[in-house]
C-alpha cells in the first residue's frame, strides 16, 4: 500500500469508522490493500453500489439511504479474514456500521451540488454507471440475417478491478420481481418506458421481451480484448469449452450466446490439435516414449498430458507422489522432444542435493540426452558466468539449481523451450526473488 493510499485511508477514519469504511468502498477500487482493509472495502463497496441503486436518475441529487440485506449482512459476518477484534463482528455490529455509512454519505453529499451522484463522481468514474440500465449494440456477423446484437443490462456492482459488472435486464427484473423490492423494480423499468417512448426500436423490443435476452456483455469483452492485441489462447480455450470469461457469475448468458457466437480454431491451433492426433505419437508414448526403460501404464498417461500441454505452450503441474516416477515422465518428454528433432534448449532447476539424481538418471534411462550441468560444483563459477550462447545451445537440456539461476545472467535472457522445476514448492512465494 503506498503512502498516499495510506494517508486518504487515515485521514477518512480520523472522521468516524463509517466514514472509513465508506472511502474505502467508493474511493480505493483497484488499491493494493491488505486483506483486512480489503474485507471493510468489500463492505463498503456494497453499500455504494447499492445506494447508487437507489439514485433516481431525473433527480440524481436526492438521497436515499440503502437498506442493508439480512443475507448479505451474514455473509460478510462468515467471510470475516483472521484480524484482532474478529470475534466481534456480528449482524448487530455490521448493521450498526451500514448506518453509519448512511450518515457519512449524507454528510459527504451535503458538499455537493447535485449531492450523492457529485460525490461518488469525485471518488471514481466508474459509480456514473452503478446501479443504472444500460443499452448495448454490438456487431453478429456470424449471422447476416441478424447483424447485430441489442440487449439492455443493469449495472448491480463493480469487480475487484474497479469495472462494473453488468447483469442481463431479465436476470435483474427476476431478482426483484415480487414483493422483495418493488421500488427498485419500478426504477429498473422506467428507464425502458422512457425510451420505448423515444424509440420505435426500443418499443418494439421491449414489447416482445427481447430486450431482456441476455445476448450482448460478453460478445463487447471479447471484442475489446480482440480490438487490444488478440483474446489469449486460455481465454479462447474456456469459450470453446463454453465457460465465462467474466468473475463466474452463473446467468442465463451462456445458453443464449451459443445460439449466435462461435469460437473456431485458427490455422495453428488447427495444426497443433492435429498433430497431437498423430497415431504415431501415441504409439511412441505407449511404448516407451524412447527411454531404456518401460512405462507404467499411470506414467504413459502423465507423459501424454505433459506432451499435450507442452505443445499447445501451456504450463503444468505433475504432483505424482513420492517414487511414482515424476523424474521419469519428464525425461520421456525431453526424449520425445529429441526424436521429434524439435529446436531449442530446456531448462531444469532443481535443489542442489538432487543433482547428481537427474544426473543418473539421464545417464540410464536416457544417455542419448545432451545434458549440461551448470553449477559451481561442475563449472568454476567465473567460467560459469561466461558460457556462451553457442555452448549452451549444444545441449538438449541445462540442469542448475534455484540460487545459480537467480545468479547468472544468461539464464534470466536465455530463450528456453521449457523450463522444468523440480520441487516447485521453492517458488510458491511470488514476492521472493528466487520467484
Amino acid at each position: 500500500m503506498s503512502a498516499a493510499t495510506q494517508q486518504r485511508i487515515l485521514k477518512a477514519f480520523g472522521t468516524g469508522r463509517g466514514h472509513g469504511v465508506l472511502h474505502l468502498g467508493a474511493g480505493e477500487l483497484g488499491s493494493d490493500l491488505h486483506p483486512t482493509l480489503s474485507y471493510w472495502r468489500d463492505i463498503g463497496q456494497s453499500f455504494v453500489a447499492r445506494a447508487c441503486g437507489e439514485l433516481d436518475p431525473p433527480d440524481p441529487s436526492s438521497l436515499v439511504l440503502p437498506q442493508s440485506d439480512s443475507d448479505e449482512i451474514l455473509a460478510f459476518v462468515q467471510a470475516a479474514p483472521p484480524m484482532r477484534g474478529a470475534e466481534l463482528i456480528g449482524p448487530p455490529l455490521l448493521e450498526d456500521l451500514w448506518l453509519d455509512m448512511g450518515k457519512a454519505l449524507a454528510t459527504e453529499a451535503a458538499r455537493f451540488k447535485d449531492g450523492v451522484q457529485g460525490y461518488l463522481r469525485e471518488q471514481s468514474s466508474v459509480w456514473n454507471v452503478v446501479g443504472r440500465v444500460c443499452f448495448h449494440l454490438a456487431e453478429n456477423k456470424q449471422d447476416p440475417d441478424f447483424p447485430f446484437a441489442f440487449i439492455a443490462t443493469y449495472v448491480h456492482k463493480v469487480s475487484i478491478e474497479a469495472k462494473p459488472q453488468h447483469l442481463p435486464l431479465g436476470r435483474a427484473l427476476k431478482d426483484y420481481a415480487g414483493a422483495r423490492n418493488r421500488q427498485k423494480l419500478l426504477s429498473l423499468l422506467s428507464p425502458l418506458a422512457r425510451a420505448a417512448g423515444q424509440s420505435d426500436l426500443i418499443r418494439e423490443l421491449v414489447d416482445s421481451g427481447d430486450i431482456y435476452h441476455p445476448v450482448l456483455a460478453q460478445w463487447r469483452n471479447v471484442q475489446k480484448q480482440a480490438e487490444a492485441g488478440g483474446v489469449r489462447f486460455g481465454e479462447a480455450m474456456r469459450m470453446l469449452a463454453g465457460v465465462q470469461l467474466d468473475d463466474g457469475e452463473a446467468d442465463n448468458a451462456t445458453d443464449a450466446r451459443r445460439e449466435w457466437s462461435e469460437v473456431i480454431a485458427g490455422t495453428w491451433l488447427s495444426s497443433r490439435i492435429d498433430a497431437l492426433r498423430r497415431p504415431e505419437w501415441n504409439t511412441a508414448i505407449d511404448a516407451s516414449a524412447g527411454l531404456k526403460t518401460d512405462l507404467r501404464p499411470y506414467q504413459k498417461l502423465g507423459v501424454r498430458w505433459l506432451w499435450t500441454l507442452r505443445s499447445l505452450g501451456l504450463g503444468g503441474c505433475l504432483a505424482d507422489d513420492m517414487g511414482l516416477g515424476k523424474t521419469i515422465q519428464v525425461l520421456a518428454v525431453l526424449s520425445l522432444s529429441l526424436r521429434n528433432k524439435e529446436t531449442g534448449v530446456d531448462l531444469l532447476v532443481v535443489p542442489a542435493s538432487i543433482i547428481d539424481n537427474w544426473r543418473l538418471e539421464i545417464e540410464r534411462f536416457a544417455p542419448e540426452l545432451k545434458v549440461l550441468i551448470a553449477h559451481p560444483s561442475r563449472i568454476p563459477s567465473l567460467d560459469l558466468r561466461k558460457l556462451s550462447e553457442e555452448e549452451v545451445e549444444a545441449h538438449d537440456a541445462v540442469i542448475t539449481t534455484y540460487g545459480t539461476a537467480t545468479r547468472t545472467d544468461w539464464m534470466k535472457t536465455h530463450p528456453w523451450r521449457t523450463v522444468i522445476l523440480d520441487e516447485a514448492q521453492a517458488i510458491k512465494n511470488p514476492g521472493a526473488k528466487q520467484t
